[in-house]
């Protein structure tokens, strides 16, 4: 399990389910709900990109970094494996 999948499948209950997903051909994916999958993720975008499309699946390996756009508190990164250094 990548730290992508271990994240989406553990996201904390306080936490809305929504963010960007940046993959690794840089595209940035804003997105306003999920489904986590064994394989992928199931993104359903804030807004339609330039084609029309809604939502995507997103394999795993193709995540290169996720950024929240709602604040992360110190307990919340905790339920996601990351702790303060000691």
């Amino acid at each position: 399990m990548n730290v992508f999948q271990r994240v989406f499948s553990n996201w904390p209950g306080g936490l809305p389910h929504r963010g960007v997903v940046v993959t690794t051909l840089n595209e940035q994916i804003p997105f306003s709900d999920f489904r986590a999958g064994d394989d992928a993720v199931y993104l359903v975008r804030t807004t339609p990109d330039a084609i029309g499309g809604r939502s995507v699946i997103l394999p795993w390996e193709s995540i290169a970094a996720l950024k929240f756009v709602d604040e992360v508190r110190s307990k919340v990164c905790a339920e996601l494996g990351f702790e303060k250094e000691k």
